[in-house]
C-alpha cells in the first residue's frame, strides 16, 4: 500500500513541476510533498530523475520560443534573466550580456 501511495507522490511531483515549469518550491507546494523528497528522488531513483530532466529540457524549449517572440518586442530584461537562469547549459550567461545591455542603457537586473 505505501509503495503505491509512494510512486503516486512521485507522479504528482512530475505533473506539478510540468505545471510550474520546474520550479521545484511552487511545485512541491502544489503536490503538497516535502522539497527534500524531491531532492532525494533526484538522488535515489533514476527514472525520475530522467524524467524531471527531460521536463526541464522541454520547458527550456518552450521559453526559449517566448524569448524568441520577446525579442521582436524587445523586452531585453526578461530575455536576458531567463537565458542566464536556465540556459547556462547551453552557454547563456551574465557575461555575454553586458555590453549588449549596457549599449541599450538598460540594467541588468
Amino acid at each position: 500500500m505505501s509503495r503505491i501511495r509512494y510512486c503516486t507522490k512521485k507522479k504528482r511531483m512530475l505533473i506539478a513541476m510540468q505545471d510550474n515549469f520546474c520550479n521545484v518550491e511552487a511545485s512541491a507546494t502544489q503536490a503538497n510533498i516535502d522539497r527534500v523528497s524531491h531532492y532525494r528522488w533526484m538522488q535515489k531513483d533514476p527514472a525520475y530523475k530522467k524524467a524531471i530532466m527531460k521536463l526541464k529540457k522541454s520547458g527550456f524549449n518552450a521559453e526559449q520560443a517566448l524569448l524568441n517572440r520577446n525579442m521582436l518586442k524587445q523586452k531585453v530584461k526578461d530575455i536576458i534573466f531567463l537565458l542566464v537562469k536556465r540556459g547556462s547549459s547551453r552557454g547563456y550567461s551574465n557575461y555575454h550580456f553586458s555590453k549588449f545591455v549596457k549599449n541599450r542603457n538598460e540594467p541588468t537586473e
